[in-house]
């Protein structure tokens, strides 16, 4: 499992976050928060995108 987006340089709006409850904390999504969070906003029909340009050297 592999996200495709690196978690330091996420931007969303609050609106998007609310809409999928935010973070979910539980032994079923320990040391894989964000990358649930993003299953689930893509599950809610929201895309996400990659900068081409490097932002961030990680």
């Amino acid at each position: 499992m592999t996200s495709p987006f690196i978690h330091p340089t996420v931007l969303f709006r609050k609106e998007v976050l609310e809409a999928a409850n935010g973070y979910t904390i539980s032994k079923a999504t320990q040391r894989a928060e964000d990358y649930d969070l993003f299953m689930r906003l893509y599950a809610l029909g929201y895309k996400g995108y990659n900068f081409q340009e490097p932002l961030l050297y990680y």
